[in-house]
């Protein structure tokens, strides 16, 4: 078992993918989504959002393009190791299963949801593929390997509320009871390989945490657990507008809090030794590539190098772990002040004890018609784990409907360029609003429909 598990953790570090759900939505303007990222920005009204489709984000993407890893029809193993370097990804998917907000006062907003949320944030373990395929024969020197990953799955039932204070500022704030579902940390597990011309010596660390995980056991996951995790968070945003409500600029944080993770199914795996590993090659891969006693050879080294680390087992590991805080700082300008023309500019930073920053930044422009009801969007995004993504939307708005879409990907794939894709993302929203009286009537003046573009 604890080979398996070493070997899928050391595979996913490698192949995954990811990257973040939420970075176009200010491009979207005040939608009930927007309270995900900033409690301050509450929409007009009241409103609910159909179960389970009515807010569905997902976003995968990778520091690394096909082209990193195909060249000239083959894989270039010695490039795709440079090209690996402080490299990362992220994976992030959320699904509403159900979420609505009542507006009373006018100037007071109350809402409750219930979401499902995935968050994976990874490293390449560049220093493996550089001493398998960038390692000469007379080369003397180190290969870092670092396994970072922190897998995370959990389900969050969230009450907020949300003030106007005046006609300049409102603020909000939401508290959560998470359920943690899943988790796998490798937390500072590493290893280093130095090489000689005789050898190569190995030395590392590993300790990996699972949260409803068993590494040792029978099962993996037992689902009759899934529900013994509880934890708390909180989210608190402010927003400000100017007097003509032409600009809005708003800052939040997001999932401040923990989970505790039962000792009913959670366990460790860790390194008890510091000891080194000696590994002298094959001999002759010419004669013994292929034949029979080959996969034997590999297995024996793999078999060494783990009873010299010398991994042990701790079931019912108890503990307690945080969850990956995002911070967001957004601004929007109507350019003409007749709620037609926005531009927009998002900035979002995903922070996580031990692994890489994940942060985007995102330029948004959305276009509405006359009468209000149809809106076009395009965004820019810089992304770590995608230099440069280009985003296209749609958004309809009926007196007490709204129905939005944003999706975006690699700006290699509109010119083309299948080897450059390096990410993808939609989010998407379905909204069903009430109370709006005579705000939400067509008027002179092109600000139709209101409680799309204010708050």
């Amino acid at each position: 078992m604890k080979k398996i598990i070493l070997t899928a953790i050391a595979v996913a570090c490698t192949l995954s993918l990811g990257a973040q759900d939420t970075h176009m939505l200010t491009a979207a303007g005040i939608t009930p989504q927007r309270l995900y990222l900033n409690p301050a920005m509450m929409p007009e009204h009241s409103y609910m959002s159909l179960p389970l489709l009515g807010s569905l984000g997902f976003n995968v993407g990778t520091s690394l393009g096909y082209g990193s890893l195909i060249k000239n029809g083959y894989i270039d193993g010695a490039s795709l190791a440079r090209d690996m370097k402080n490299k990362a990804m992220r994976t992030d998917l959320s699904l509403d299963i159900f979420s609505f907000g009542v507006r009373f006062k006018d100037d007071n907003l109350v809402s409750v949801s219930n979401r499902m949320r995935v968050s994976t944030g990874m490293g390449y373990p560049s220093g493996l593929f550089g001493y398998i395929f960038d390692n000469p024969i007379g080369y003397s020197g180190s290969f870092d390997i670092p396994l970072k990953a922190d897998i995370l799955a959990w389900n969050e039932t969230a009450i907020g509320y949300s003030r106007r204070i005046n006609d300049n500022w409102s603020v909000g704030g939401r508290v959560k009871y998470v359920m943690g579902l899943v988790r796998v940390n490798t937390r500072a597990t590493g290893f280093r390989i130095e090489k000689d011309i005789m050898g190569s010596t190995v030395t590392g660390d590993v300790d990996i945490t699972g949260g409803n995980i068993d590494f040792g056991g029978d099962e993996l996951i037992d689902p009759a657990n899934l529900t013994g995790s509880p934890g708390a968070a909180f989210d608190i945003g402010a927003a400000w507008r100017s007097d003509d409500a032409r600009w809005r600029i708003g800052a939040g944080l997001s999932d401040i809090g923990f989970i505790k993770w039962s000792g009913g199914s959670s366990s460790r795996i860790y390194s008890s030794e510091s000891k080194s590993y000696r590994f002298e090659g094959f001999g002759d891969l010419e004669e013994i590539f292929g034949s029979a006693s080959f996969d034997d050879m590999i297995d024996s080294v793999y078999n060494d190098l783990l009873d010299c680390i010398e991994l042990d087992t701790v079931h019912g590991y108890a503990h307690t772990g945080t969850m990956p805080l995002t911070m967001n700082v957004s601004g929007e300008f109507d350019i003409r002040g007749d709620k037609r023309h926005v531009v927009s500019l998002d900035l979002l930073g995903t922070f996580n004890p031990k692994q890489p920053l994940y942060y985007s930044v995102t330029a948004g422009y959305r276009y509405t018609t006359g009468n209000g009801r149809f809106s076009a969007l395009a965004t820019l995004s810089h992304k770590l784990v995608d230099p440069l993504a280009l985003g296209l939307g749609i958004m309809a708005n009926t007196r007490n409907f709204q129905f939005f879409v944003l999706g975006d990907a690699s700006v290699g794939a509109f010119a083309g360029n299948l080897s450059k894709i390096s990410g993808m993302s939609l989010r998407t929203g379905i909204n069903f609003f009430f109370g709006c009286r005579d705000r939400c009537r067509p008027h002179r003046g092109g600000e139709k429909y209101r409680y799309v573009n204010s708050y």
